[in-house]
């Protein structure tokens, strides 16, 4: 009987363990090697994750698993056009007292829109004009006595553009899919 301490090698010669640490991969098991070779090269695409990410199982929230259960036994019921009818229903009684109300005081109601036109509206416009002036007064003088050295200006200036560049990087991740989001 051989001894333990050969073992077979892929070519189906028999080395002993001091042969085989002196062998490469490809010499050690070529038939192995050759198919590893023969393989493609894996590399995941740029939306590999997103991907995976949306067949992840996320669990739902009690209160939603309830009413989607509620939704559905409404609706396999047939009761969802009731429900639909007094929700419809529903959004008509407001609209019917505003109605109501409009009927009951008209003449006052008159009254307080013909002034809004004739005073009110005039009376905001220019106590706005006036405050507006007198802000920008203000901002013209504080302009005017504030002195800035040449580092001061640039160290505003790029301040400046920081805080663009990340208003905009905040405003790109606010705007992406929310499948991307974890």
């Amino acid at each position: 009987m051989k001894p333990i301490d050969s073992v077979a090698v892929g070519n189906g010669e028999m080395n002993e363990p001091n042969d085989r640490a002196s062998l490469t991969p490809a010499e050690e098991d070529p038939v192995i090697h050759r198919e590893l070779a023969a393989l493609s090269p894996f590399a995941p695409t740029v939306l590999f994750e997103e991907r995976v990410l949306t067949r992840v199982w996320r669990p739902e929230p009690e209160w939603a698993r309830n009413l989607r259960s509620a939704v559905r036994e409404l609706r396999d019921t047939g009761r969802i056009w009731l429900v639909l009818g007094a929700l419809a229903l529903g959004s008509l009684i407001p609209a019917a007292v505003l109605a109501g109300l409009g009927a009951a005081f008209a003449s006052e109601i008159g009254v307080g829109v013909s002034w809004l036109f004739e005073q009110g509206l005039p009376t905001a416009a220019t106590a706005a004009g006036r405050d507006l002036a007198a802000a920008w007064s203000q901002i013209e003088t504080q302009i005017g006595t504030t002195q800035l050295s040449g580092g001061e200006f640039t160290a505003l200036g790029a301040g400046s553009a920081i805080l663009l560049a990340g208003c905009a990087i905040g405003l790109v991740r606010a705007m992406r899919p929310s499948m991307v989001r974890r």
